[in-house]
């Protein structure tokens, strides 16, 4: 009996020494399930810029989306230098959010974007175009996930609903409805 705890014990060492890990179970390689950060599985700094660069020509492109904001208080002017300056701000974004070592340089949401006039169905749009790069660049599901939660924590400081002026109900009697 001695003998097999014994041998037991020396194969369980050496099986363990020659998996490469302290603990059988647990793997000490960086880059297996998420032990990664949401950086790093994205392919940091150089992935993420591509997944910017397809979203904003996409997004400009979006009839959908009213990108140059005209017939706002601000409208925004899509030449190359605001398009690179975007496009710097948002890959910073979304590499510091991902866990990455770049800073955000940008204005805070709410000034960014304040007097805009973003609606939800825009927001919703820009949010799908986001999701196509992402797609295109086979951004996997857990990372799309956790980058659009991301996304999804800034609407309240970016759509700003513009409402219908309301109509006392004693101005309603009077307004001429067709026939």
């Amino acid at each position: 009996m001695t003998q097999t705890l014994k041998l037991i014990g020396i194969f369980t060492i050496t099986f363990i020494l020659l998996s490469g890990s302290s603990q059988p179970g647990f793997s000490e390689n960086e880059n297996e399930g998420h032990a990664q950060s949401l950086y790093a599985r994205l392919g940091g700094q150089p992935a993420i810029q591509a997944i910017v660069t397809d979203f904003v020509a996409r997004a400009i492109s979006d009839s959908k989306v009213n990108f140059t904001r005209k017939g706002t208080d601000r409208p925004w002017i899509a030449n190359p230098e605001n398009v690179e300056l975007l496009k710097k701000h948002l890959v910073q974004f979304f590499c510091s959010a991902a866990g990455g070592p770049e800073k955000y340089e940008g204005q805070d949401m709410k000034t960014a974007h304040f007097g805009r006039k973003i609606t939800t169905d825009e927001f919703d749009t820009l949010v799908e175009d986001l999701k196509s790069s992402f797609d295109k660049f086979n951004v996997g599901e857990e990372e799309q996930k956790e980058l659009l939660s991301t996304v999804e924590s800034t609407r309240a400081e970016i759509v700003e609903e513009v409402k219908a002026p309301e109509i006392p109900e004693q101005d309603l009697a009077v307004l001429p409805f067709p026939k």
